[in-house]
């Protein structure tokens, strides 16, 4: 494809994600907030596995190296320069960068969703905060950490956590991840009200 034709078909997605955004067609998306560790990750294939015809996850377009099998479900992985060209073309929504990686929004991972269901996914507070400056609908539930089986990331990635929390946008709602036998899934259920509660507003 040439350089006037990707530019063109660029263009054409800009475009359509502006008259969407416009016309409103598009559904809100939940954005679980909390520190590294608190199983945000683990709340959110849950919440999708009890509401499938409501959620889809939205990935993260990130430059970071991949770690699990996991990453499949949250991330779109790709090189440096890859990221660079998403943003070039306008086509990156919001991007944050963090311990030498970047990380990000872009149409092609939202916009599908979207369109059919309600999004959700882990964010940290800079990201939501973009992201509704570009016109999307963002609830915001943050996830506290709780119970003898938490550890953590260490006190410089804790440190960093708890800066973010403090600068950020308040919460929609709040919910504890209880880490502790059988606490899982008294979080799941809590949080299930929330995200149906927030959704009926």
């Amino acid at each position: 494809m040439t350089d006037r034709r990707s530019h063109e078909k660029v263009a054409s997605v800009l475009l359509f994600h502006k008259e969407i955004l416009v016309s409103k067609e598009l559904k809100p998306i939940i954005a679980l907030v909390g520190p590294s560790g608190s199983g945000k990750s683990a709340l959110i294939i849950e919440m999708v596995r009890r509401m499938p015809e409501m959620l889809a996850v939205i990935k993260t377009i990130s430059t970071r190296p991949r770690r699990s099998d996991e990453d499949d479900i949250f991330y779109r992985l790709v090189t440096g320069p890859r990221y660079a060209a998403v943003t070039a073309f306008g086509a990156l929504i919001q991007g944050v960068s963090y311990n030498g990686a970047s990380y990000g929004n872009a149409l092609q991972d939202v916009l599908p969703i979207l369109q059919r269901c309600v999004g959700i996914t882990a964010l940290v507070e800079d990201s939501i905060l973009k992201l509704r400056q570009a016109g999307y609908d963002v609830h915001m539930i943050r996830v506290i950490p709780d119970g003898p089986e938490y550890v953590g990331r260490g006190p410089e990635r804790d440190a960093v956590d708890r800066a973010r929390m403090m600068t950020g946008p308040q919460a929609d709602r709040a919910m504890t991840n209880h880490f502790y036998p059988g606490g899982f899934e008294r979080s799941c259920a809590v949080l299930e009200i929330q995200v149906r509660s927030l959704l009926s507003e």
